[in-house]
């Protein structure tokens, strides 16, 4: 949440701010001044207004001074009222809440506000937003040629008024916002000569962090993030599972390891330094980017110029154990830590063209009944 800073606890006693990452004023951080004060049952911290809107601490302590000899005289302060953040307001409130929690993911959200959102949304009050201002969005996005970031800058402004509702920013959802169909059904499965390439340059790849990385990408089923952030306390050998932190779906959740798994972990190395994660970056930190690499190995792999090596050995994962017949779907999306089991239907083609063949060993069965037909005795 917000950081406030005191001014200058004599010249301007009472008078706090907190720096804008969003706003900009003459090149800098825009700052929002507040002035806080007692009253006889309350601490109040009221908000002045921006830098930007040509407010300055002086002007803020000439306030803060009225209220107090307002207090002072026994007279009624102006009447509260609760003021309607605007939407930038209600997204530096998300942004900052989430600062360096999702690390890229962050400052891809960060982008995507300030390029899509905040010349639509960024002035209007929370009760201003409606369906004609969301569609502003939409027509701008498909003008600038932009149709496949639609659905993420629009998913990024749900977040946001959720957040705010959630948070009590404000009383109520503005807008429903439609989310377009968004084509998740590419699932990527590599052939099985695909798969050898890879395995092949995995095994002798140089950097045996970013090759376990990727083994355990196939083996797991885990998503990026689970792995650059999975820590060496989550990995249970003992119970043989992974706690997984932070899931897609927003709670912490368990998988169990395979033997592949468990035998990949357990042989791969730990930090000298001391690190908690399991496939630390630079200085033991956590690692953020490998698409230099993911890059590299789907080249020198020969795999098809469109595969997404995070992505698709997941999907190659669930492709893989969705046609065994051995799997269910059920357990599938409980493997995937998917959060609704409607995500794992994309696979139900998989398991239902395994049911056909197995289905079809009836065939076998009545073709070899009727070739092989035994002479019945005729009944005297």
């Amino acid at each position: 949440m917000a950081k406030y800073v005191s001014i200058d606890p004599v010249k301007c006693p009472g008078v706090v701010y907190y720096e804008s990452e969003i706003r900009k004023h003459n090149g800098k951080p825009d700052r929002c001044l507040y002035i806080t004060y007692k009253t006889e049952s309350r601490l109040v911290r009221e908000k002045v207004g921006w830098l930007s809107e040509g407010y300055s601490a002086k002007l803020a302590s000439q306030i803060r001074s009225e209220r107090l000899r307002t207090i002072r005289h026994g007279h009624e302060l102006p009447k509260e009222r609760r003021k309607i953040p605007t939407f930038e307001e209600l997204a530096r409130a998300y942004l900052d809440h989430y600062k360096g929690f999702h690390g890229k993911a962050d400052l891809i959200d960060l982008k995507r506000y300030e390029l899509h959102l905040a010349p639509v949304l960024g002035e209007k009050k929370a009760d201003q937003i409606d369906p004609l201002t969301i569609d502003r969005i939409r027509i701008n996005l498909k003008k600038d040629g932009r149709v496949g970031s639609i659905y993420n800058v629009l998913e990024l402004a749900r977040r946001i008024l959720n957040f705010a509702f959630k948070k009590r920013l404000i009383k109520t959802v503005p807008v429903k916002i439609s989310m377009p169909q968004r084509n998740n059904e590419r699932t990527e499965c590599l052939t099985q000569d695909e798969l050898t390439r890879l395995l092949q340059v995995l095994d002798s790849y140089p950097d045996i962090q970013i090759s376990a990385i990727f083994k355990l990408a196939l083996y797991s089923g885990m998503r990026r993030s689970e792995l650059l952030r999975l820590e060496w306390r989550d990995v249970d050998f003992e119970r043989r599972t992974i706690r997984l932190r932070e899931t897609k779906g927003g709670i912490d959740q368990s998988i169990p390891m395979n033997d592949v798994t468990y035998e990949l972990l357990r042989r791969h190395p730990r930090v000298e330094e001391g690190s908690p994660y399991v496939f630390p970056g630079k200085d033991g930190n956590k690692r953020y980017d490998i698409k230099r690499h993911a890059d590299y190995i789907r080249r020198v792999a020969e795999l098809p110029k469109g595969f997404r090596p995070m992505h698709g050995l997941r999907h190659t994962y669930a492709s893989l154990l969705a046609s065994s017949g051995k799997v269910d779907l059920y357990t599938l999306s409980k493997l995937l830590t998917h959060k609704s089991p409607a995500t794992t239907k994309r696979y139900a083609h998989l398991a239902d063209k395994t049911l056909q063949q197995a289905t079809n060993v009836m065939n076998d069965i009545i073709n070899l009944a009727n070739t092989e037909k035994p002479a019945l005795e005729a009944k005297k």
